[in-house]
């Protein structure tokens, strides 16, 4: 933000790179990546390790473009970065930053020191077996990177690792260090998630399936678990996995959150009471709505939820969290609403063109108002204790946030927004009518059609001659039969009119159709021995 009048802002700020749009951001230990919607990097923050790409190891205040086009996706680590490129022969992966351990994946040459400029990763070909890899996805642990790839003969998804072995965090059977890209052959093919923590990772399954390994003491067991190992929580079917520093969280199919692991700055979620760390997965229950995305930032965790909505929990130092309601200790136990200052008074209102939008959290708050709000929340406390309503809270909060918002909206926005609804109405208004005429041009088509088919009944009705009544007191009649007679001539004339139907419905009948209709017609009538019928 190249802002030196303010260490810390306690509330989200609006990072504009002018005349682009961001589609994806990255924060590594204390920079940041970010890649535009037409694929240019972007990157500012610390850089004494290279991690910014730039060709240099100073830091930058303000967002510097990296020497890659056409990005698709980033990474950062801990002090290295990633990043998938498409180039005109292909797919590929690029590291850059702080080599240590094999961490860039560029072979046993380039180990240690710094990598200023992204450098192109090798992957080795197998010919026979996988061909060359077409990178997907890439993730990046502290010390280590995870590549997801497929290839032309192996459609499945395939899980590539490389860095800092330790405790086996890379899933090869070992703890040793690797220096180029590493399938790891014991986790089942055909990948939709995974993360790479700091001493454990894990992955998901296209069978939304939980594979985990690494250190023991993060996954439940008492050694490390050197290969992936199927993981299982109440039978829950999981669609992705987040591993952080000392912590995990799963996001199961129906969007419930479970998390594990240490609880010290309360990055779980779950409340003081579980303790410093909790061995077993547990249900994020404070969450009431389905969570779509999740990260860990070790000592603070975010979700993103599918109504909308922010919340963010664990240590607000420095204003990490960027609350509503900021909590007087440095510690936030519970997920709790963020300030959403992306926001407009339409959103927070409720309303905007009929579609209804999530009002918690959609504000612009200063600092004052922020407190103004705590205040509100903490006396409406002893009404929800007395009643038992939370939604009575809520609705103080929002009216506090509404009316802060509604101060500081510009009145040319609000202006402009009438201006585009009424346009949207007009617009509305012209294409019903212009369906309203269509449908008088249909009804009088559809009245042509119908005298057309009056016109061609009676046309074929002049074939049919008046019925023949059979001579009762002949001897070929059986002596049961006159009775019936009236109700066979009605039979007969039932006949009649749908053989002159039929003979009208097939002048519209060509190609192929004529020979099932012609087969259908011989089915019904080949063994009617009747004059009448041969015009069929």
């Amino acid at each position: 933000l190249a802002d030196d009048s303010q260490t810390y802002f306690w509330v989200p700020k609006e990072l504009v790179l002018p005349g682009k749009l961001v589609k994806q951001v990255s924060c590594g230990s204390e920079f940041t990546l970010a890649i535009t919607v037409g694929g240019e990097l972007w990157s500012w923050g610390k850089g004494f390790e290279g991690q910014l790409g730039l060709g240099h190891c100073r830091d930058e205040a303000q967002p510097c473009r990296v020497g890659l086009e056409h990005v698709l996706c980033c990474a950062a680590g801990e002090q290295h970065s990633a990043a998938v490129a498409e180039m005109t022969d292909g797919r590929f992966v690029f590291t850059w930053g702080m080599a240590d351990s094999g961490v860039l994946g560029l072979g046993n040459f380039i180990t240690c020191g710094p990598c200023n400029l992204p450098s192109q990763v090798e992957f080795e070909t197998d010919a026979k077996k996988a061909g060359p890899q077409h990178p997907i996805m890439v993730r990046c642990g502290p010390n280590s990177t995870g590549v997801l790839c497929s290839s032309k003969a192996d459609e499945e998804h395939s899980l590539f690792t490389f860095g800092n072995g330790w405790y086996g965090r890379l899933g090869h059977g070992d703890t040793n260090s690797q220096f180029h890209p590493t399938r790891i052959s014991k986790l089942p093919k055909g990948l939709r998630d995974f993360s790479l923590g700091t001493d454990h990772s894990a992955a998901i399954t296209m069978d939304q399936d939980l594979f985990v390994w690494g250190k023991a003491s993060l996954l439940g067991e008492v050694q490390h678990v050197l290969q992936p190992k199927k993981f299982s929580i109440e039978s829950a079917s999981f669609r992705s996995v987040v591993c952080g520093e000392s912590e995990t969280f799963v996001v199961d199919t129906q969007g419930r959150l479970f998390a594990w692991g240490s609880n010290h700055h309360g990055q779980l979620g779950l409340g003081p009471q579980v303790g410093s760390f909790l061995q077993t997965p547990s249900h994020v229950k404070p969450i009431h709505d389905p969570v779509a995305h999740l990260i860990s930032g070790g000592s603070f965790t975010v979700a993103h939820l599918e109504n909308g909505d922010v919340l963010a929990w664990g240590s607000q130092s420095c204003g990490r969290l960027g609350l509503v309601e900021v909590k007087e200790e440095r510690i936030c136990w519970e997920p709790s609403l963020v300030v959403a200052t992306w926001s407009t008074a339409a959103a927070v209102s409720g309303k905007k063109h009929g579609q209804r939008r999530s009002i918690a959290g959609s504000v612009r708050l200063t600092r004052s108002d922020a407190t103004y709000a705590s205040a509100v929340t903490e006396a409406t406390h002893e009404e929800k204790e007395d009643k038992g309503s939370k939604e009575k809270t809520m609705n103080v909060v929002s009216f506090v946030m509404l009316q802060t918002v509604l101060k500081q909206e510009s009145t040319d926005h609000g202006s402009a927004e009438l201006k585009l609804y009424a346009d949207h109405l007009e617009q509305t208004a012209q294409e019903i009518v212009k369906d309203i005429q269509k449908l008088q041009k249909e009804e009088e088509s559809l009245r042509k059609l119908e005298a057309q088919l009056s016109d061609s009944l009676k046309m074929n009705l002049r074939w049919f001659r008046g019925l023949i009544v059979p001579d009762a007191s002949s001897t070929l009649v059986d002596a049961r039969m006159p009775h019936h007679l009236s109700s066979y001539a009605k039979m007969c004339w039932i006949l009649q009119h749908q053989a002159a139907y039929l003979t009208q419905l097939s002048q519209y009948i060509h190609g192929d159709e004529a020979e099932i209709f012609l087969d259908a017609i011989d089915a019904l009538f080949g063994d009617v021995k009747d004059e009448r019928q041969v015009h069929l």
